[in-house]
């Protein structure tokens, strides 16, 4: 059984990384609540919320991560109850950008919570590329399972999960680290292998190629609905022990094959699938599982939504945008 998101009285939360793609979802659900007063930081600004928002519950903050006097400015100006950390830069960023944000962006944050609102409680996000390349025989993999990074990625959110139970070992704010695994759904963008697959199922119903074209197809990933994510950090924060650290994922994977199929099948069209060797990223893990084991025995979470219902969703969107283009 889950457990109630247990805030009932008004809250202020500060979303950085607020533009992305987690943090539009995560700010549509806090502002689902009207107990929460959020406010989004980012370089571009907070677009595409769904709710109807009343006035000054969302603020849009523009600012930098790794620039202590823009992450000032935004913590004195709305003076944060919970902090949720998901700016960070993606592939195919350049390393040392990836490395900065990651790095700098952490420290540049906790140490100004911990100075400006030390009472605030900080959720920091990383990613199972913290792990690298596992054995198959120990998965699905758990909080325990040794870290091995293979990219600049996995070895930035590495790092910033260091620092950031660094912080919480120095009585500064409460802080918890999450790990989750590939989060998919509605909004993502098509650099990201599900949405690549929608995008092109939906552009063959628009008269587009009708073949979708793959990487590694045979690759398995554990996929979670983004919605099913951010619920999971908001529950991770409210009741997760300082330095506590929670994988986040289903337990289930699919093959990158799978996935296009499911897909195809939904088309309007006709719509045929390819191996392409070039959309093959190397030195990655062939199969990923998680077992959140440690955040559903402490909340009760576990996923909602079912992967057909993700993939479908998925396609609605891109449909509308090529509906809008």
């Amino acid at each position: 059984m889950e457990l109630q998101e247990e805030v009932t009285e008004p809250r202020t939360a500060l979303v950085t990384g607020a533009s992305g793609f987690a943090g539009r979802h995560l700010v549509s659900r806090l502002l689902g609540s009207t107990v929460w007063t959020v406010a989004g930081f980012s370089r571009s600004g907070v677009g595409g919320i769904d709710h109807e928002v009343g006035p000054g519950r969302l603020v849009d903050l523009r600012g930098d991560i790794t620039n202590p006097a823009d992450v000032a400015e935004a913590i004195k100006q709305v003076e944060p109850d919970y902090v949720f950390h998901l700016a960070a830069r993606t592939p195919p960023a350049e390393d040392f950008d990836l490395l900065t944000t990651g790095v700098q962006g952490a420290t540049v944050l906790l140490e100004l919570v911990t100075k400006l609102a030390p009472g605030a409680a900080v959720l920091v996000v990383g990613s199972d590329a913290q792990y690298g390349l596992q054995e198959r025989l120990s998965l699905p993999t758990n909080e325990l399972a040794p870290m091995r990074p293979v990219n600049a990625y996995g070895r930035a959110k590495l790092l910033q999960e260091r620092i950031a139970l660094a912080y919480a070992s120095w009585a500064g704010p409460r802080v918890v680290c999450v790990r989750p695994f590939n989060h998919v759904g509605p909004g993502q963008s098509p650099r990201f292998v599900i949405a690549s697959i929608a995008r092109q199922v939906a552009r063959a119903e628009a008269g587009g190629p009708p073949v979708v074209e793959l990487g590694a197809e045979h690759d398995r990933r554990d996929f979670t609905d983004v919605r099913d994510v951010v619920r999971a950090y908001l529950q991770a924060l409210i009741m997760g022990a300082n330095a506590g650290v929670y994988n986040i994922g289903s337990g289930v994977n699919h093959s990158i094959g799978e996935a296009a199929g499911l897909l195809t099948q939904m088309a309007t069209v006709t719509v045929g699938v390819t191996s392409v060797e070039g959309r093959v990223r190397r030195g990655e893990p062939s199969e990923t599982c998680c077992d959140a084991t440690r955040l559903g025995s402490l909340t009760g979470w576990r996923p909602a939504i079912a992967f057909e219902e993700t993939l479908r969703d998925t396609l609605d969107y891109f449909r509308k945008v090529e509906t809008d283009r």
